[in-house]
């Protein structure tokens, strides 16, 4: 028997994040990743008519949570990013993912007789989207350009982006079945909203020193979560680094890039923000070594069914990743060189509720987000899909 899912709706935090509606989810999905931890969700929602277009025009931007057998702890939480409705005649999807109501454009200017210099725009800002939704920022490279006036052609290009790109986007594509689908993701996400230009302090930094830089330029603030909280940031001063400008990176990649450095005893580093704390009410990032005890244990004679440690087994909506799973009747009694097979450090938990299933995901990761590397910063270079980064490093 599949327990009900029930999907949570929340007022956005610009206006005062009361509650707005409770529906029964169908074929929800999930998935929670050491790094960012809450990732994305889906689900489907039967609503009536005005529901559905009511939905569609206000629920874009929304926090929301998922809850099953436990009133007082959400399985899943985030911010819903698309809403689609299906008419039948007709299936409108609004978005944010592709939202953009701050904008700068990076533009190399080349001057006469020799010479370039790379320049930033200011920022053009649509207050309006900026007060309902939040800032979320984006940039693009007009490369280089000869004019008498580049600055002119950079800023209307700017304008532009604003102008269209500074609401929700829709598109309408011919439809089926009367359908509601609900797209979501993580908090995390939110620090994709934003650019990451410059540290102020020049000096060089450790690694958790630079979490905390990086938290106090956080533009949203607390918004989405409180940036002034370090109580998540573990002190990691194995290297120090001089930040300087990272034209085209988001806050996201700037937390990733510090994370994947580790520590001088290769130690696994992990980033993110954590669930929502119902003491204080408030989320915070996180920061600190991946976890390598074994917590989760499974047989394959069983279905790989995941157990706890003593063997009892784990409801599957409340599998989460950043620990590692033993499998115990495969290679009972190995004791050879090198990692041990049997163990899978679970990087990415995706819960099917309608199979009731979880897939788990380790550093082998042969999905298309494990081989095109997307939740990794740094790319590999023997992997064909890749492509190399030059980046300039100051120590």
């Amino acid at each position: 028997m599949i327990p009900k899912h029930w999907l949570h709706i929340y007022e956005k935090p610009t206006i005062g994040g009361g509650s707005l509606k409770r529906k029964q989810a169908y074929n929800y999905r999930h998935q929670i990743s050491a790094n960012g931890w809450f990732d994305t969700a889906s689900c489907d929602l039967k609503m009536t008519t005005i529901e559905a277009e009511m939905a569609l025009e206000n629920y874009v931007g929304n926090p929301m949570r998922v809850y099953v057998d436990n009133p007082a702890q959400p399985i899943w939480e985030g911010i819903i990013t698309t809403v689609s409705y299906d008419s039948g005649g007709a299936l409108v999807r609004r978005s944010i993912d592709t939202m953009m109501n701050r904008a700068e454009v990076v533009v190399q200017f080349r001057r006469d007789p020799i010479g370039s210099q790379v320049n930033i725009t200011n920022a053009a800002n649509l207050l309006p989207s900026q007060a309902i939704y939040g800032i979320k920022e984006g940039s693009i490279s007009a490369g280089v350009i000869e004019v008498n006036n580049p600055s002119t052609y950079a800023d209307s290009m700017r304008d532009t982006l604003v102008e269209i790109n500074g609401w929700p986007q829709s598109s309408i594509t011919q439809g089926s079945n009367v359908n509601v689908k609900i797209e979501m993701k993580g908090y995390y996400h939110t620090l994709d909203w934003e650019m990451h230009w410059v540290i102020p302090n020049l000096a060089a930094i450790s690694a958790s020193a630079l979490i905390s830089a990086l938290l106090a330029d956080v533009t949203n603030t607390t918004l989405w979560f409180d940036n002034a909280d370090l109580s998540g940031v573990e002190a990691n001063v194995s290297w120090t680094l001089r930040e300087q400008t990272r034209i085209g990176m988001t806050k996201w990649q700037g937390f990733q890039r510090v994370t994947e450095g580790g520590n001088a005893s290769g130690d696994y580093y992990i980033v993110g923000i954590e669930p929502t704390n119902f003491v204080t009410g408030t989320r915070r990032l996180y920061y600190r070594q991946g976890n390598s005890a074994v917590e989760y244990t499974a047989k394959a004679k069983d279905g790989l069914r995941v157990r706890n440690a003593q063997g009892g087994l784990v409801r599957p909506w409340t599998v989460k990743p950043d620990r590692v799973l033993r499998i115990t009747d495969v290679m009972t009694g190995w004791n050879g060189l090198g990692d041990d097979p049997r163990d899978v450090y679970l990087r990415s938990i995706t819960y099917d509720a309608e199979r009731q299933t979880i897939r788990w995901q380790g550093g082998d990761n042969t999905t298309g987000e494990g081989i095109f590397q997307v939740h990794e910063y740094h790319k590999r270079t023997d992997n064909r899909w890749s492509k190399s980064k030059w980046l300039t490093v100051y120590i």
